[in-house]
């Protein structure tokens, strides 16, 4: 047999010459081998003329072995592939595809993934079997939030400072919030926290890992160990919003995922863009990389009913996403900002003599004295206070510069957020 006579043929092809051959001896007729072959009787009779002029080969797609007719030229491969290498070397094939038609070289993704495979630039990448259920999401957007936060060099080498990215995502619809901030920390997640429920209103519960900032804290105040809630949590309380906790990164899966994703497409996107400083880092964030996320990614819930709840009148926001330390106003409170410490001893005694309070620095705001909720003094670092009477009092300090607060030499907070405020109970 020469090398001319071999066919490559199919399982579906060796049945079809089966069909036809038995059509053309007369032992089947046309309508029956149609039948057989899910075609129809006037095909048929092509076929069978096709096999009686051609042989078996005349039976084979006419199609195989010719170069598609939608095929790419060879002048467009070269130049996307040409890109691909200059700008977009280290992009996955589908992300890569998503920046090409901005630079008016569209081209499919499974199509660029074929021509970098054939290049060397790509390798194929094997789903592992799935080894548990997922859970099923909730049935309604705002049902349930979950909560996390990214460590991860997002700008590359063009930021010394780290930066981490907190995040929200429903868990009925994927729909994500998230902010960058100089570190996790209980400021950044009230941030965070107050963002959202000013645009959608209060989820019916968040769902978090057991880090200190979420779980229940022990805490020893004058040999006493009490347990009490951390700040966030006593914010979620005051909120009526629900806090469960995950005990595994699986259970929050979803959080996950969008971090991966995220480290992927964010990174990119923050480079393509020249995001230099946290600052442009959230603009690139909330004017691009979100609604894109959100535009693709995000699903409709099970049921159309928004389970977000309004801020109630008695909930006052700025005063629930505070920081509040409980203690006797007439006890001694250091307040360290920038290695400079204040010492407000007495503190009666100095707001009724109308003394002066330690000079700090100026970027420090101001101190407000309340009684029974009502404010009954404000004064200035370094400037006198209205008399104060005696009596349970409230002091809040608004500051602005990084600090760290120590209660009787005791470390409370190593991480306290420009802008954040401290309330003294």
């Amino acid at each position: 047999m020469s090398q001319e006579e071999l066919l490559m043929m199919s399982q579906r092809d060796r049945d079809r010459v089966r069909v036809i051959h038995q059509v053309l001896e007369g032992r089947l007729s046309q309508v029956d081998g149609a039948e057989q072959l899910g075609l129809t009787a006037r095909h048929v009779r092509r076929l069978v003329k096709r096999l009686a002029k051609r042989g078996d080969g005349g039976l084979i797609h006419q199609s195989r072995g010719k170069p598609s007719h939608n095929r790419f030229d060879g002048n467009f491969r070269r130049r996307v592939l040409r890109r691909y290498k200059s700008r977009y070397s280290d992009f996955g094939p589908t992300l890569a595809c998503e920046k090409l038609a901005k630079d008016n070289l569209a081209v499919a993704d499974e199509t660029l993934r074929c021509w970098l495979i054939a290049e060397g630039l790509w390798k194929g990448r094997h789903q592992g079997q799935r080894h548990r259920a997922r859970r099923e999401r909730k049935a309604c957007f705002g049902q349930m939030v979950q909560t996390d936060a990214s460590h991860h060099a997002w700008l590359e080498d063009r930021f010394s400072a780290p930066i981490v990215l907190v995040a929200m995502i429903d868990d009925a619809t994927s729909y994500a919030s998230a902010r960058f901030y100089s570190g996790e920390t209980t400021a950044a997640y009230m941030d965070l926290l107050g963002r959202y429920v000013g645009i959608h209103g209060r989820m019916v519960s968040i769902y978090a890992d057991r880090h200190s900032i979420f779980k229940l804290s022990n805490k020893d105040i004058w040999g006493e160990v009490h347990s009490e809630p951390t700040q966030f949590a006593r914010a979620l309380g005051e909120l009526e919003i629900e806090l469960i906790s995950a005990h595994s990164p699986q259970a929050k899966g979803r959080i996950e995922r969008f971090f991966e994703t995220a480290q992927d497409r964010l990174v990119k996107e923050l480079r393509l863009r020249g995001a230099r400083t946290m600052e442009q880092a959230n603009d690139v964030l909330e004017r691009h990389f979100l609604p894109q996320f959100n535009r693709r990614f995000t699903v409709s819930a099970a049921k159309p009913v928004d389970a977000h709840r309004p801020v109630n009148k008695g909930m006052d926001m700025a005063s629930i996403l505070t920081r509040i330390i409980h203690g006797a106003a007439a006890q001694a409170i250091y307040i360290h900002i920038y290695m400079r410490c204040a010492y407000f001893g007495g503190l009666f005694a100095r707001a009724a003599q109308n003394t002066p309070l330690p000079p700090l620095p100026p970027l420090a705001d101001r101190v407000t004295m309340l009684s029974g909720g009502r404010v009954k003094g404000v004064g200035t670092f370094g400037g006198p206070l209205v008399e104060m009477p005696p009596g349970p009092v409230t002091g809040e300090l608004d500051y602005h510069p990084p600090c760290t607060l120590n209660h009787r030499g005791r470390h409370l907070d190593d991480h306290a957020a420009p802008g954040a405020r401290l309330t003294f109970l």
